[in-house]
Order: structure tokens, then sequence, then C-alpha cells
């Protein structure tokens, strides 16, 4: 597909999710605007092992002329569902243009993919999408850039990174094609949390830059639809929920398994736990599973300006805590008493977190907590689903499952009130949902287009979104 031209205002603006669309997980989504076309996030789906693992670059150019093709390649955070195929897109498909992400998400982005290259090499029989030298390749090809600052790719092509809260680094992108505009969201969180801040409202598009000349509202807003049905309840409610459930298992010398990506949520449940056994005199271990966390915490301080500063540098500061190597896992699963086990991944697909799940899953002392989002092909998400076995590794082995399982919503994304409350202060010409199941994207659709009154758009993978020219109003000169 060529980029389209456009030398009128109101020329047609198109969107196409090449990855979630109607689903979480190896987000992709390509807009053109002005003649330009920018792809936006580059991720991995960790439910899969095929083809359906990274997003549909066929559906851009059969031939692989990706650098003809696409102007930019914008990544908004370090999450593996957004980054995990860029190495892959680069060093594999060719792809020699531009690629824009925070200083955040770049000083992370390496230990990310190789983590990722780590899993997929310890399955058995499972052949590498890419290797850590494409990862270090990629990486090389990067800009990266400051939150607000105009970042010009080609003539009339410019972008604008927004804080987004979620993770550290992540980023809402405003982009300007000649005189069209869009901001895309990424992951975002509108409410905040204990070690970062809410997403900021993109002020130079609302007020019309540092002028304030005029309110520029964006041609298309493309948003994450993760939560679109879902209204949090009070966020204290819910960490009390947890810590009743946890404190009442490791009383009763259960252990307890909370499966968290190692940057992210897992920062922020720990500064919720670590709290709660100071206040109670608890003296059970907490161990953190992952060769991640120390390295995390050394950007976390490095970076304080993205974080919460006053509680972030005593993420890790406590006696309790444990970052410890595989061997001490193992050792730490069998082991009697009471423990709390932080492991990775988050949608216990893989490595540790599934090992452990395994390890403990059979005991109803024992206490699985679900606290992010489960994407199809891990454990958590059969669990949800009803079926009370194991994931998925190495084999078709299944276990079992006695433990107790709680799901709570710790996720850094907006729910329902916070995405019509960004579509109401945007006002865009139309929306475009992505990163969500296709049942809750249709309920806020049709929110979107009852409430508020303006056009919304939910496509699956592979539909090209077309949102008309605004009318033209004749001037009777």
């Amino acid at each position: 597909m060529q980029p389209q031209s456009s030398s009128s205002y109101g020329a047609e603006r198109q969107t196409v999710p090449t990855g979630a669309g109607q689903d979480v997980g190896r987000s992709c989504c390509i807009v053109r605007m002005a003649g330009r076309t920018v792809m936006f996030d580059c991720g991995a789906h960790f439910g899969f092992r095929d083809a359906r693992r990274f997003p549909e670059f066929g559906l851009l150019s059969r031939a692989g002329r990706f650098t003809e093709i696409i102007d930019a390649v914008v990544i908004t955070h370090f999450h593996t569902d957004h980054l995990g195929a860029l190495p892959y897109f680069t060093e594999i498909c060719g792809y020699r243009g531009p690629i824009l992400m925070t200083y955040p998400t770049f000083a992370i982005a390496p230990i990310m993919l190789a983590d990722y290259v780590k899993v997929n090499a310890d399955r058995p029989g499972e052949r590498l999408p890419y290797n850590e030298q494409h990862v270090r390749d990629c990486l090389r090809r990067v800009t990266a850039v400051d939150l607000h600052q105009v970042v010009v790719v080609a003539p009339g092509l410019s972008f604008t990174f927004h804080y987004a809260g979620h993770v550290l680094g992540a980023a809402m992108v405003h982009m300007t094609a000649g005189h069209l505009t869009a901001l895309y969201t990424g992951d975002f969180n509108s409410s905040p949390d204990r070690h970062l801040g809410p997403a900021e409202a993109p002020l130079a598009l609302l007020q019309g830059g540092p002028s304030g000349a005029s309110v520029r509202h964006p041609d298309v807003l493309i948003s994450e639809a993760t939560y679109a049905a879902t209204l949090r309840d009070s966020k204290r409610a819910r960490e009390r929920d947890l810590l009743g459930a946890v404190v009442e298992t490791v009383a009763a010398g259960g252990k307890v398994l909370i499966p968290t990506f190692a940057m992210g949520r897992a920062q922020e449940l720990l500064m919720l736990i670590t709290d709660c056994w100071e206040r109670n005199g608890l003296q059970v271990p907490i161990y953190f599973s992952s060769a991640m966390a120390a390295r995390a915490l050394v950007y976390y301080q490095l970076l304080l300006n993205w974080t919460n500063a006053n509680h972030i540098h005593c993420v890790f500061v406590n006696v309790h805590i444990c970052v410890c190597t595989h061997i001490h896992t193992t050792w730490m699963m069998l082991a009697p008493g009471p423990a709390l086990l932080f492991a990775s991944p988050g949608n216990i697909a893989s490595g540790v977190a599934l090992e452990a799940f395994r390890s403990w899953a059979g005991s109803s002392k024992n206490l699985l907590v679900l606290a992010g989002y489960q994407v199809r092909g891990g454990a958590g998400h059969d669990n949800l689903c009803g079926g009370r076995s194991g994931g998925r590794s190495g084999g078709e082995r299944r276990v079992e499952v006695r433990c107790r399982i709680k799901m709570l919503a710790f996720s850094a994304h907006a729910d329902l009130r916070g995405l019509l409350g960004l579509v109401r202060r945007c006002k865009p010409r139309a929306v475009v949902l992505v990163h969500g199941q296709r049942e809750p994207m249709e309920f806020l659709r049709g929110r979107i287009e009852t409430h508020v009154g303006i056009e919304c758009h939910a496509p699956a993978t592979g539909t090209t979104v077309t949102i008309a020219p605004r009318r033209a109003v004749p001037l009777g000169v």
C-alpha cells in the first residue's frame, strides 16, 4: 500500500491496526495522513508462538519495502506487547527509517528485549525470531526524545510526546502531518499511583501551543481500550482486599504467588506489600524472582523526574525482600513455610511464574493473585475463564488447581471513566479504538457515539478505517 497524497484540507485519514485489533497483544497501528505513513508501536503477543506472535507486516508490503512505505516508527513504552517485535521488523524485515521513543523507554528497552529473547530460548524446540545481536543492532537505530520536544522527522511530519503514566517513560504521542493531527494514546493511566503520576492532558494540542492562539482538536484519536467496559472500584478498597487475602494466607502458612512483569506493576505492588509488612511486623520473606529487578531499581533512581520521587527510592530497600537467582527460586518453591513470590511474566505463559504456579497450585493453602490483564495463551487467562488447569510450556502438562485465585485490577490502564474523559477533553473528529477485546470495545464505541456524539470505530486487525474529510463550508464570497 502506498501513502496517499493530500493537498486539500479535507483529505481522508486512514488507520489500520496490524496488531491488537479487537485483541490485547502485539500492538501495532498504521496511520496515514497527508501523504505520510506512521507505525505506532511494534509489539509481540505472549500468547502465541506462531506467526500470530508479531503484527501482520505483510499487510503493508508483501515485497518487504517497508522503508519506502513507512515514514517513522514510534514506540510508546517498553512493554513487550508494544516493543517486542521491533528487532524483528528492523533486522529481519529490513526497516531502516526513523524510530522514536522516550529516554526511559530507550534505557529500559535492552533489558525487556533481552528478557524476551531469553524466555523464547528457554522454550524447548523454540526457534528464536531474533537474537541478542539483533536487539543491539536495532537499538542503535533509535532516536530518544524528551517530553514536549517537537521532533521533525520529515517535511511536514512531526511528533510531540506527552506523559502517559502507565509505566516509567510511557507516552501519548501527538502527530502532525501537514494540516492534519492525530493523538495516539498507547497505554495510559488517568489516575495516579504510588510510583507514577496520572497521564497529562496534551496541553499543546488542547490549547493551540505556547501562544494559546486557538484550540486545535485532533482529527483522529487512537485510544487503547483495555478496560473499555470496566468502572474500577475504590483503589483503597482494592488494596485492602489484596492485603487481607495475602496476610490471611501467609498467617496460615501458605504461599502467595503474584505473577507480574519485572517493571511497572511490580514496583507498585512491592511498595504496597512492604508497607503492609512493616505496619504489621511480619517476618515472612518476600522473593522477587527476576534478574531485571536490581537493574530496574537503577533506572528508577536515575529517572526520578518521571516518577513519584517521594516513594520510589525505597522500593527494594527492605530487609524482607530477596532478589533471587533461578537456583534460589527452585529451592524457595520447595522450602516449607509461608512465602510471597513476585515472578515474571505477568500472564504466567512461561518462566518462573509458570514454574511456581505448577508447584503451588495444588494446595488449597496457597493463593494466586492476578493483578494485571491476562492475555490469551497464559495460565492466568485459562483460570479466569474457568479452566482450573495449568498453562503450557514444553508440552501440554496440566495441573489440577486447588489454590485460591484472586483477580484484582491493579493494571495501570484507564477505565471506562478515564477513556470517556479523554475523548470529551480532546473532542476529536473521530475515535479509533485498539488494544482491547471486541465486546468491551463495542460497548465503549456505542457510549462514545451515543453520549459524546463523536464517530467511533473498533476495527479488527487488518481492517482499514477511513475517516471521511470534514464537509466543506461555502464561504459565500
